[in-house]
């Protein structure tokens, strides 16, 4: 709900749209809470290279999304049925042989304030805050600049930022390079959490180890 796009704009074949209050919601299911939801989604292309082929997207803005990723008894999540649903809907394209995809380059995108919680029967929910992406010139088959950082739980939890670069993708790999910093405290993190992947060891941070 809540589109726009900037007539002036496509008069210098650089056509902008945005979407405020976005929301997607869940496939049939899954709970009443959207999939996604995001308060500005915003973009901007080069006409001149989409006319040639080539996605050349100038921008991309998004701002507090909010992403319920929840998976049912069989372990199945509302992202993949979404994605099987508008797999199912789509028409059957003809490929020619050796025909590749275009190549889509984006020369900034930002990603602020935002939150992807996963929920599944039986455990507690696990919730990613504060989540914030910057990536400059983006291109699948080179390396590119990414600054991003998230907390973890509770805002004092677990803390990461990330400084460096990825790419080139590959089907089997992801590369990345730079600076990793965690910035943890246990005490905070909930039981559950820290027992399944830290152990008895740090189970009760503070009470010292246990043996068994």
């Amino acid at each position: 709900e809540g589109g726009d796009f900037d007539i002036a704009e496509w008069f210098f074949f650089r056509p902008a749209i945005s979407f405020d209050r976005l929301r997607v919601g869940n496939p049939e299911g899954f709970g009443a809470e959207p999939l996604l939801a995001a308060d500005r989604v915003a973009a901007r292309a080069t006409l001149t290279d989409l006319l040639g082929g080539r996605v050349a997207i100038q921008s991309v803005e998004i701002l507090a999304p909010k992403l319920l990723v929840e998976a049912d008894a069989a372990g199945r999540t509302n992202v993949q049925a979404l994605l099987d649903a508008l797999k199912g809907a789509e028409a059957p394209a003809e490929k020619g042989e050796g025909s590749e995809g275009p190549e889509i380059t984006v020369d900034s995108f930002v990603l602020r304030g935002g939150e992807i919680r996963y929920t599944a029967p039986g455990t507690e929910p696990m919730v990613v805050k504060n989540l914030n992406v910057e990536i400059r010139d983006f291109n699948p088959e080179a390396a590119f600049p990414l600054v991003a950082e998230l907390d973890l739980f509770d805002e004092e939890a677990l803390h990461l930022t990330f400084d460096g670069e990825t790419g080139p993708f590959t089907p089997k790999s992801s590369p990345a390079s730079g600076t990793l910093t965690i910035d943890a405290h246990p005490g905070r993190l909930p039981e559950a959490f820290r027992r399944q992947y830290m152990g008895d060891f740090l189970a009760s941070p503070g009470g010292g180890s246990t043996a068994g």
